[in-house]
């Protein structure tokens, strides 16, 4: 898993609140998604500027490289089998963070070949898109926040 990170911590209990707040009017069903989520080109809203930001650098400061910010957007899932898709982004890096989590409840992302690697609330796990994984099920009656970020290395003429 030398090729992963996860970083704890990565905004305050006020940020997280405001994007389940900002992120919910989003949110829809989309065609061939099994999920809620909303369209891809969130970081043309000004409410989400700040937070692109920080996870930018976050991204950068762990891969040791600079990075050209891709698409990204929330997804809301409820644990049901029919939300489970194993999928991949076409970019250099992703990453998934765990916006919220249920109590006693271990948060993280099925992968193909690894299968399930937690992170906890408040934590971001970064990964190589080509990677195949999944929102993991759950029985518990919780709506799941998750934001999810993509990236490619930038190159001296790109």
């Amino acid at each position: 898993m030398t090729d992963r990170f996860i970083i704890n911590n990565c905004l305050t209990p006020k940020d997280r609140e405001n994007l389940i707040r900002d992120c919910r009017p989003l949110l829809k069903k989309i065609e061939n998604c099994p999920a809620y989520q909303t369209d891809a080109p969130i970081r043309t809203y000004p409410q989400f500027e700040t937070i692109h930001k920080k996870f930018d650098n976050i991204a950068q400061h762990h891969l040791k490289r600079e990075l050209k910010p891709d698409k990204s957007w929330f997804i809301m899932t409820n644990g049901t089998n029919d939300q489970f898709l194993m999928h991949y982004h076409p970019v250099d890096y992703a990453a998934v963070y765990y916006i919220n989590s249920f109590p006693n409840y271990k948060n993280g992302t099925i992968f193909e070949e690894d299968g399930f690697i937690e992170a906890s609330k408040n934590s971001m796990l970064l990964f190589p898109g080509h990677l195949r994984h999944s929102a993991p099920t759950f029985k518990e009656d919780f709506e799941r926040y998750t934001m999810s970020l993509n990236w490619n290395f930038k190159t001296s003429h790109g």
